[in-house]
């Protein structure tokens, strides 16, 4: 039987021991995403930049393309969570992209009114599924923000990776409101490599805004940045 809370951890838990560098660049990834963007990101473009961002800190990101699962907190009994899983899995596996997907709350749930949902990522890049970046031991999402709605409320993400994660492995916590989130690594990493927004010319304003943003808080602060990239800053065609 489907039990989505089998295994799942508490987000708190997941969080509490994660790099405050990878945790601070994923979220600047994300404000600037919606930036420039005007709404919570494109994942292809957010996750290019962030990478950049990591490699001129001298990390190695990997982008990954991931199949999420998400499911809300509600009452649906497990036979019917279990049907709309393998409902959604198998509509995914048949067009070919990763399954993620949620399920959501409308009104009194009563074991009927849930379904399960196909997330086709957004309008900007029209790509079946998302994309994150590995980086450290760790996953980095800062768009998962796309899938939210009124049952779904889900800031940007770093998680700890399993030690199988390249055999299949998985990551899955329960977040405060009880939504049940899982990442696994998709099966095929193809699919946004050829898009528009995987170019250079289209995710460099992310870069660029991380930047700005950057400058912005550690002239605020009035602290130095510990990190060199500053060095460079000119290099990025930021605005004056």
């Amino acid at each position: 039987m489907f039990d989505f809370r089998q295994g799942a951890l508490p987000l708190s838990d997941l969080i509490k021991d994660v790099p405050p560098a990878l945790a601070y660049a994923c979220d600047l990834a994300f404000m600037a995403a919606f930036d420039t963007f005007d709404y919570d990101g494109s994942c292809v473009p957010t996750t290019h930049a962030l990478a950049e961002y990591l490699r001129r800190l001298g990390r190695e990101p990997t982008l990954v393309r991931p199949c999420v699962i998400i499911v809300a907190k509600c009452h649906c009994t497990p036979e019917r969570l279990e049907q709309m899983h393998a409902e959604v899995e198998a509509r995914s596996h048949a067009a070919g992209y990763p399954a993620t997907w949620r399920m959501t709350r409308t009104g009194t749930c009563n074991g009927q009114v849930c379904k399960g949902a196909a997330f086709n990522g957004d309008g900007a890049s029209n790509v079946c599924g998302h994309l994150i970046v590995v980086c450290d031991g760790y996953l980095l999402d800062p768009t998962i923000g796309q899938i939210n709605n009124d049952a779904v409320h889900l800031d940007p993400l770093v998680l700890p990776l399993p030690a199988d994660w390249d055999a299949r492995g998985s990551v899955k916590f329960l977040d405060p409101e009880g939504t049940w989130v899982q990442y696994s690594k998709y099966r095929r990493q193809t699919g946004w490599k050829s898009r528009k927004d995987a170019r250079k010319s289209y995710w460099m304003p992310v870069l660029n805004r991380m930047l700005e943003l950057e400058l912005d808080i550690s002239q605020s602060a009035g602290w130095a940045l510990w990190w060199p990239m500053l060095d460079n800053v000119t290099a990025l065609s930021i605005p004056a």
